[in-house]
């Protein structure tokens, strides 16, 4: 019950994420194109050079990005107050070195390594075409047999790679909107591991609805208008404009969940404190019962006069 009203205030917080991302995207793709303009000039004659400080920026730039509609959501909840400058420049280099290397282990760890085991022990015969491709000395032959090695491949061996960045989400969410959070002018000092894997299976449930169900049915899709790994020349235009627009909206619902996770889990800690000193002081009377209390004091009889 829980996951399903976290799924739905994360559609409904979804709508002013976007709209309040709009500003954010123009101004940074407005600094961006200055940058690289900028580095264009001086590296034109040193491609490779060029390539080399541009992937880092590029990097650095969609992170910034990501962590300022998490911010977004933050600000929509007034969990978060105005942010300062330096501490978003600070903390996009933080969710580099610490919460992404955690997502990019749950690609790994799941994603790599629980398909080479299943294809170990249930598919030996793409286990040895795997093999085999790394001996080809050619890469073009290489990737020729892959491609045909994973067409053929048996429908499941895909499921480890589509969980694995939705344990990923889920795990880190609600810490990176933490981190977020510490980037506002009177921001909470929260440490390195602060809701790390808190409100895992609401967010969980989220990344499965607007990314997991909405790319299987796309696959179908594409399988049913012709080869599945062929090239997307063939298809309608409409089709790539809406599941373009749909990619957009889904990554604010993701947002939105990692801004909901973070307030989840403030309301949460409250909630166990207050539950804590109640079981260590007793029951503590709120100002209604107070007052109920001594109205009730106050109607009862005084003793009788002798």
């Amino acid at each position: 019950m829980r996951s399903l009203t976290f799924l739905f205030r994360a559609i409904l917080l979804s709508f002013p994420v976007g709209l309040r991302m709009i500003p954010i995207i123009l101004a940074v793709a407005y600094g961006a194109f200055l940058l690289f303009s900028f580095l264009f000039d001086i590296f034109a004659e040193h491609p490779f050079v060029l390539l080399f400080v541009s992937i880092p920026i590029t990097w650095y730039i969609s992170v910034f990005v990501h962590l300022m509609a998490v911010r977004c959501g933050l600000v929509q909840l007034k969990a978060s107050g105005p942010p300062i400058i330096k501490k978003l420049l600070a903390i996009s280099l933080r969710y580099m070195f610490f919460q992404f290397i955690i997502y990019a282990l749950c690609m790994i760890v799941i994603g790599v390594g629980v398909t080479g085991l299943l294809i170990y022990v249930l598919a030996p015969e793409i286990w040895q075409d795997i093999l085999a491709g790394l001996e080809m000395r050619s890469t073009s032959d290489r990737r020729a047999l892959w491609e045909r090695t994973w067409a053929d491949a048996p429908l499941f061996l895909y499921i480890p790679s589509a969980i694995a960045p939705l344990i990923g989400y889920a795990l880190i969410g609600t810490n990176t909107a933490a981190l977020c959070a510490t980037a506002a002018v009177r921001g909470p000092q929260h440490d390195l591991v602060w809701g790390l894997g808190a409100q895992f299976k609401p967010l969980f449930f989220i990344a499965v609805v607007v990314t997991a169900v909405p790319g299987a049915i796309w696959v179908v899709y594409i399988g049913d208008q012709g080869d599945l790994a062929g090239s997307f020349n063939d298809l309608p235009v409409n089709a790539l404009i809406g599941y373009a627009a749909f990619s957009v909206w889904s990554y604010c619902i993701m947002a939105a969940g990692m801004a909901l996770g973070y307030s989840y889990t403030l309301d949460d800690m409250e909630r166990e404190k207050a539950m804590e000193q109640a079981a260590f002081v007793g029951h503590v009377f709120d100002k209604e019962e107070l007052r109920e209390l001594r109205a009730m004091r106050q109607a009862q009889p005084g003793p009788a006069a002798h």
